[in-house]
């Protein structure tokens, strides 16, 4: 780290342009080094990209490098994109920037999502096309994002519950959202041309998570849904495949590819339940398995067209009978 710090910092005392920095690190000892070295490029005029990355899972950075709860870069005029990962604190942490006009991308680790957050996304970076947040927990009822220059949206929520999202962005034409459970998704102006859904199950669902999945699918975009299940002995509550098709008048058409992944667990694809549950509320055009899954998949299909098979010839039996 001394070394890197010398051959960066003689950039300084000669004031030439540093446009990039990309500093990945994860050794205790050189924290004082590397909040030194953002410290001094984070005030040059010329920065355009910054890039912070904590490599070591058990790291945790000094609550030093911090304002109390705060993350504050201002007068770097130039920048166009910020990218921290990897960083933790003892607490949850808020964000906040003062002012980065020129910012497009942004991308976020460890957010605890709320107003004040919301706000800063809102009203300090007018020309922001691209978000990435990744959400340790939310204190609101509804996660709000507005941004009107908005063009891409990624959100990772890690919390085990439900969550309303509302987005505002008029511009915005890709959306992933990934989750331990189905959200509410609400746009009160255009939905995005695409929406990626991935699912990480960890807990038992029932037919409810089917439903929630179908009210989603009501969006007239089209759709990409990753099913995973991330924890052993994920099931599903056992239940009546037929109440889910009563109160599902017809399946959703704009799904474009589902796709089932699994880890070294075979409580959620012991049986056909989950297979039974996601089909009648939408219609892919696709379907796609992970290795371990293509066999019990391309047997449910194969179950269902002798199924018809059968029921077909029954029915012209009938007719001919009659």
């Amino acid at each position: 780290m001394r070394w890197i710090c010398r051959a960066i910092l003689r950039y300084f005392p000669d004031n030439l342009p540093v446009t990039t920095l990309d500093l990945q690190f994860g050794i205790h000892t050189a924290f004082h080094a590397a909040k030194k070295l953002i410290m001094q490029a984070a005030s040059k005029s010329s920065l355009q990209e910054l890039h912070l990355a904590i490599l070591a899972a058990s790291f945790t950075l000094p609550d030093e490098i911090f304002s109390i709860d705060y993350l504050e870069i201002d007068d770097v005029p130039c920048l166009r994109y910020y990218d921290a990962r990897g960083i933790t604190l003892r607490r949850p942490v808020l964000f906040k920037m003062d002012t980065i006009g020129s910012l497009r991308e942004l991308y976020l680790e460890n957010v605890s999502m709320d107003d004040a957050f919301s706000d800063m996304i809102k009203s300090k970076f007018p020309f922001l096309e691209s978000l990435t947040l990744s959400i340790k927990s939310c204190r609101e009822k509804i996660m709000n994002i507005r941004c009107v220059t908005l063009q891409s949206l990624k959100i990772q929520f890690w919390e085990e519950k439900q969550i309303e999202v509302q987005v505002y962005a008029p511009k915005l034409h890709s959306y992933v959202y990934t989750g331990c459970a189905v959200p509410s998704l609400l746009f009160p102006t255009i939905a995005p041309k695409q929406i990626k859904i991935h699912l990480m199950l960890k807990n038992p669902n029932d037919h409810l998570f089917f439903l929630k999945m179908r009210e989603t699918l009501k969006l007239s975009s089209k759709f990409n849904i990753v099913i995973c299940c991330v924890r052993r002995g994920v099931r599903l509550v056992p239940f009546n495949i037929d109440d889910v098709r009563s109160m599902v008048p017809f399946p959703a058409t704009n799904v474009e590819q589902l796709l089932f992944l699994t880890v070294p667990n075979e409580g959620l694809w012991e049986n056909s339940l989950i297979f039974d549950g996601v089909f009648p509320i939408c219609h892919p055009m696709y379907v796609k398995s992970d290795y371990e899954l293509r066999l019990k998949v391309a047997n449910y299909f194969l179950k269902l067209i002798v199924k018809g098979v059968i029921e077909n010839c029954e029915e012209i039996l009938s007719i001919e009978d009659g």
